[in-house]
């Protein structure tokens, strides 16, 4: 830009300010400042990491060839501790850790969670409970149970995993 080009555009800003009421002056400020903060709210809302893993999470499902064994890894990468940490399964079963520090890492099999509507006692004993033709689930969830669906809540956030989009 020239200097010419400069001075004018100087110019008709000091014009502007100078040759108004009060009134327009004030109408002025309060455009800019709605501006401005239109524009730094569309900045930090855009400038935010991946917002479906609000906790700061790192997952995967890994299959140990010679035992067939499946095995659910979790990773704490978010810098901060998870507390009252809640992770479920299939919609049906549950494991419960009050406290997962940053960095650490929780190798989960299907055998570490129970199920979610455990009640001790012979299925059948009531009318309401011959309704469904399904067997009552064990405590514990099978080996052999295919995960579907992973829910991880904390008092820091949430994750729902799709286990079919990792494998």
């Amino acid at each position: 830009m020239s200097a010419d080009v400069i001075n004018e555009i100087r110019d008709q800003a000091q014009s502007l300010l100078a040759g108004g009421s009060r009134y327009r002056n004030e109408k002025i400020g309060v455009i800019a400042a709605y501006v401005f903060v239109s524009i730094a709210s569309l900045f930090w809302a855009f400038s935010g990491e991946n917002q479906d893993n609000e906790l700061g999470a790192r997952y995967g499902l890994e299959t140990i060839a010679p035992l067939d064994d499946k095995l659910f890894f979790l990773e704490n990468i978010s810098g901060d501790e998870w507390t009252r940490v809640r992770i479920v399964l299939n919609r049906n079963y549950l494991y419960k850790v009050d406290v997962v520090e940053d960095e650490a890492r929780l190798v989960l099999q299907p055998e570490d969670f129970n199920y979610f509507y455990y009640i001790p006692r012979p299925w059948g004993r009531e009318d309401w409970e011959l309704l469904s033709d399904e067997d009552k689930p064990e405590a514990q969830a099978d080996p052999a149970l295919a995960p579907e669906l992973v829910e991880v809540r904390a008092r820091q956030g949430r994750l729902d995993i799709n286990v079919a989009n990792i494998q």
